[in-house]
C-alpha cells in the first residue's frame, strides 16, 4: 500500500509574537504579489486609530514541524456604525499559505481560530473582501455574503480604456461602458455655487467628523469617517492621496480624496471618499467637476469610485457621467451577534474604494 507523505505533514497555528515579525515579512514577500514590504505592513496594523492588538488574536501565523512559517493571517480592528450603534470590527486583509504546503487546511485553520478569537474579544463583526481562492473559505467558515463589491468608472480617453478591457470578465461590460463617455458639462447648479469655495488641503479639517455624523443613519454598516481614522488611511506616505473639501461661512460642506495609479498600463484615477454634508447633492456635484477636470489634466484615462455610495453621492455620480461595471470581489461579513445575522439579507453598507485598497 502506498503512503502519501503530504499526509504526514503536520502545522500548529497560533497567536502572533513580536519575534515573528521578519518571517512574517518574508512569507508574505513570497506569497503575495501585491505585498508593499514589511515598513508599509507595520503601519498598517500597528500604527491604526484603535492600536494594535496582534498578540491578541488579530495576527495568527501557522509554524510547520521546523517551527518555520507557513500560513499567516491578519486583522486590523476599526469603529463601526452597525445598525444605530458603533461598535468595534474588524476587517480581515491578508490570508496567505507557503506554496508548498497548501491543500492541508491551514488557511482554514488559521481564519477560523481568528474568528473565534474575535468573538471572545468583543468585535461585534468581521468583515472582508475575498479574493476567488478565498471566498469558498470565508463562506465555509460563515461568512454572510453582502453582494458584489462593484465599481463605477468615468472614461475620459475612450480608446485605450475600451481597448484594455478587450479580455477577461470586462468583455461583457463593453457595451454599458460605450455609454460612460468623457463626462458631463457643468452640472445645473453650477451658476448657484459663487459663494462656496474649493480648498485644497494636505490633511483633514477638524471639523471632518461632522460630515459623516450628518449622513450615517441612512447606512446599516459603515465605518466611522472620524479624523483619527481618515488621517491614518490616507496618510500621503503611503499613497498619493489628494484631499479637497468644499467650505461655506467656516464650515466643511465635503470632501473627496482622490489618487492617481498605474493599472494595465493606464492611468487611472481613484476616489477613494467622496462625502457631503446632508448627502447635499450640490455639494457632491461641485466636488466631483473638481476631480474630473485634474483627472484630464493629469492625463488620466479614466477614474473609478465605489458604487457602495450614499444616495446622493450615486444621483450626482450618475449626472457625471459614471457607470458600474463588475469588479469582482464579494463583500463578506461575519456577524457575531446571532440578532444581527438575519438582518444581514438586506443591509445598506457604505463601501468606500479606501476600505478595500489594502487587496
Amino acid at each position: 500500500m502506498a503512503i502519501g507523505y503530504a499526509l504526514v505533514f503536520s502545522f500548529k497555528a497560533r497567536r502572533y509574537e513580536p519575534e515573528d515579525d521578519p518571517a512574517i515579512d518574508a512569507l508574505l514577500m513570497k506569497s503575495l504579489p501585491g505585498y508593499d514590504g514589511r515598513e508599509r505592513w507595520s503601519w498598517m496594523h500597528k500604527n491604526g486609530p484603535l492600536g494594535f492588538h496582534g498578540s491578541e488574536g488579530d495576527i495568527w501565523v501557522a509554524e510547520s514541524a521546523d517551527e518555520s512559517l507557513v500560513g499567516y493571517y491578519g486583522r486590523i480592528r476599526y469603529s463601526m456604525r452597525c445598525f444605530g450603534r458603533t461598535v468595534i470590527a474588524s476587517q480581515g486583509l491578508n490570508l496567505a499559505t507557503d506554496s508548498k504546503f497548501r491543500k492541508h487546511g491551514i488557511a482554514t485553520q488559521l481564519l477560523g481560530s481568528s474568528l473565534r478569537d474575535a468573538k471572545k474579544n468583543g468585535i461585534c463583526l468581521t468583515f472582508g473582501f475575498p479574493n476567488r481562492l478565498s471566498y469558498p473559505l470565508a463562506i465555509k467558515q460563515g461568512g454572510h455574503d453582502m453582494g458584489e463589491a462593484g465599481e463605477l468608472h468615468l472614461v475620459l480617453d475612450r480608446e485605450p480604456y475600451l481597448n484594455s478591457r478587450q479580455i477577461g470578465p470586462f468583455r461583457k461590460t463593453l457595451r454599458r461602458t460605450e455609454l460612460a463617455l468623457l463626462g458631463a458639462g457643468q452640472s445645473r447648479h453650477a451658476t448657484e455655487r459663487s459663494s462656496d469655495r474649493l480648498e485644497p488641503m494636505q490633511g483633514f479639517a477638524k471639523d471632518i467628523d461632522s460630515i459623516w455624523i450628518s449622513i450615517r443613519d441612512k447606512f446599516d454598516l459603515g465605518l466611522e469617517r472620524a479624523l483619527p481614522y481618515l488621517t491614518w488611511r490616507y496618510d500621503r506616505r503611503w499613497g498619493d492621496y489628494r484631499t479637497v473639501s468644499l467650505a461655506k461661512e467656516d464650515q466643511t460642506c465635503g470632501y473627496i480624496v482622490t489618487g492617481t495609479s498605474i493599472k494595465r498600463g493606464l492611468k487611472v484615477t481613484t476616489i477613494y471618499e467622496l462625502l457631503a454634508r446632508g448627502d447635499e447633492s450640490r455639494t457632491y456635484e461641485t466636488l466631483i467637476e473638481s476631480a474630473i477636470e485634474g483627472s484630464r489634466s493629469e492625463g488620466s484615462t479614466y477614474m473609478t469610485v465605489s458604487a457602495s455610495s450614499s444616495e446622493g453621492a450615486l444621483r450626482s455620480l450618475g449626472r457625471a457621467g459614471f457607470r458600474k461595471v463588475r469588479w469582482g470581489a464579494r463583500y463578506v461579513t461575519f456577524p457575531y451577534e446571532e440578532c444581527l445575522r438575519p438582518r444581514m439579507e438586506c443591509a445598506r453598507a457604505y463601501q468606500s474604494l479606501g476600505d478595500r485598497d489594502y487587496l
